[in-house]
């Protein structure tokens, strides 16, 4: 019933009073925070999985607080409808006012939820295409290892130099396969034009 109070999903109540209080129930850093901004951006950034699971347990406290707040709205409407039927509208109008401030709460917590769920969403979506380019590295990797420094140029040369050892293997393999007779009979013919000319 009384002005300022608020109940956070922890069961923590928050009252309008010199501390400033956040929606999660911890106070909000006062009067600069000289001293311990250093360090904090000294901190190093958590990796995405940690964000993710810090995010969603965020959402999660944002559904429970968005539940709690629901339950005072119903209570308000209930309050200001007992007060009607009391012809008390002053007071009717007071619930309906405090209704009005919870549903405005409600409608901030929900769009803080949905830049929660994007902010998730992206990450998810970076995480994801890190472990792509990752498995896609690795392969590439495996294929250069196992291609053992083979490049084109390299392949070519090789291919050239095969064909002409086949040329070369066909041209031996032919002057052996010649038959012995033909060489018989050219050299045969030789020795006779030598005895012709021995003999003029």
């Amino acid at each position: 019933g009384g002005g300022g109070e608020q109940c956070s999903p922890s069961g923590v109540v928050l009252r309008g009073s010199s501390i400033a209080m956040n929606i999660f129930g911890r106070p909000r850093n006062q009067g600069g925070g000289g001293g311990n901004q250093p360090a904090r951006t000294r901190q190093a950034a958590p990796d995405a999985a940690q964000a993710i699971l810090k995010l969603r347990g965020t959402v999660e406290t944002l559904d429970k607080r968005e539940a709690h707040i629901g339950t005072k709205i119903n209570a308000q409407v209930a309050e200001a409808k007992a007060k009607m039927l009391k012809k008390d509208k002053k007071g009717a109008l007071y619930c309906l006012k405090r209704k009005k401030m919870f549903e405005n709460e409600i409608t901030k917590i929900q769009g803080a939820r949905m830049t929660l769920e994007q902010q998730m969403m992206a990450l998810e979506n970076a995480a994801m295409n890190m472990q792509t380019f990752g498995a896609m590295n690795e392969g590439k990797q495996a294929l250069k290892a196992a291609r053992g420094g083979m490049d084109a140029d390299t392949i070519g040369d090789t291919m050239d130099d095969i064909r002409e050892e086949m040329d070369e293997a066909d041209a031996i393999a032919t002057a052996l396969g010649q038959p012995l007779d033909d060489a018989l009979e050219g050299e045969s013919g030789r020795c006779g034009k030598i005895s012709n000319v021995a003999f003029v």
